[in-house]
């Protein structure tokens, strides 16, 4: 689990299983809990594509200018794929999100594993 610099946390579950997602919301300040947290998969309203078993959605995941970044590396037979999800004032959301590829930056697709690591 990670915190940002506004007390937003990002948790990663089950990148190797068919319940692949990402949980982020808003930490208590007294006992660490959430609040109200958001589960995002890639079955999610408002995110592109759908959950395939194995892609590991949430392998990887970062918050980028109050946003949250999340990989799945073996999406499309290990192509692999990287989704934004916005952040909003009462957290992240999956409505507007957007994803990107090797073929979206035209380089090499297969066996890119894109997403596969994130610098921080």
């Amino acid at each position: 689990m990670r915190l940002d610099d506004t007390g937003f946390f990002l948790h990663t579950t089950g990148a190797n299983s068919p319940l692949e997602s990402i949980s982020a919301g808003r930490a208590r300040e007294k006992c660490g809990f959430a609040a109200r947290a958001t589960l995002i998969g890639q079955n999610t309203s408002g995110v592109p594509d759908t959950a395939e078993n194995g892609d590991r959605f949430g392998s990887r995941a970062a918050f980028v200018g109050g946003h949250v970044a999340v990989s799945a590396p073996e999406e499309n037979s290990g192509t692999g794929a990287v989704w934004v999800c916005p952040g909003t004032v009462s957290g992240v959301t999956a409505t507007r999100s957007v994803s990107s590829g090797p073929r979206t930056l035209a380089t090499p697709v297969s066996d890119a594993h894109f997403g596969a690591a994130f610098h921080r």
